[in-house]
């Protein structure tokens, strides 16, 4: 998911969640939607895993999402070496959070590979295998965002225990509006 939040500068832009759910719906949530359904109909798991591991989107030529640009190729070849390795483990997965988990175990150890590539990688896994995040989980700017909302120091939140402006969204699009919404949000 893109995280890019606007130039504006920060005193001038602070607004209620409510409104800044108003402005993801109409301007981010259909990038949101395009990436999800491209990884859903992915015809397999091995091409799922390529665009996942190098972070490619839907164009052709395919591009690398923006956020994930300065990663390196090396620690994402060693990841996509394991995932080719564990693909028939990865069908057997019946929860993004036992899938994220399974990665964020694997990826700690490949140098250049942060919280925010895991997720990321998972995510669009999942969508592939079906498998949807019930938690919002935090890293890099999403956690900036929360502690805007008063959410401190964990590393996944029940979506229940949100502001329900945010309950409306998936907590993966969850994720996405804290990221891109951090500066803006107002108590």
């Amino acid at each position: 998911m893109s995280c890019s939040p606007s130039n504006v500068p920060v005193a001038s832009r602070r607004q209620s969640i409510r409104s800044l759910v108003t402005i993801y719906v109409k301007e981010h949530q259909p990038n949101a939607l395009r990436e999800k359904s491209f990884f859903e109909t992915m015809p397999s798991l091995e091409l799922a895993l390529h665009h996942a591991v190098f972070a490619l989107d839907h164009r052709e030529p395919a591009k690398r999402y923006s956020h994930q640009r300065r990663i390196r190729l090396a620690p994402m070849r060693q990841a996509g070496k394991f995932l080719a390795q564990a693909g028939a483990e990865l069908k057997g997965f019946n929860t993004f959070e036992t899938l994220h988990e399974f990665l964020a175990n694997a990826f700690s150890k490949i140098r250049g590979l942060g919280p925010l590539y895991t997720y990321d990688t998972a995510l669009r896994i999942g969508f592939f295998l079906k498998l949807e995040p019930k938690l919002l989980y935090l890293h890099a700017g999403t956690r900036d965002g929360a502690r805007a909302i008063g959410i401190r120091s964990v590393r996944a939140v029940k979506v229940d225990k949100l502001p329900p402006e945010l309950q409306v969204l998936a907590p993966h699009e969850i994720e996405n509006f804290l990221c891109i919404f951090k500066q803006r949000i107002s108590r």
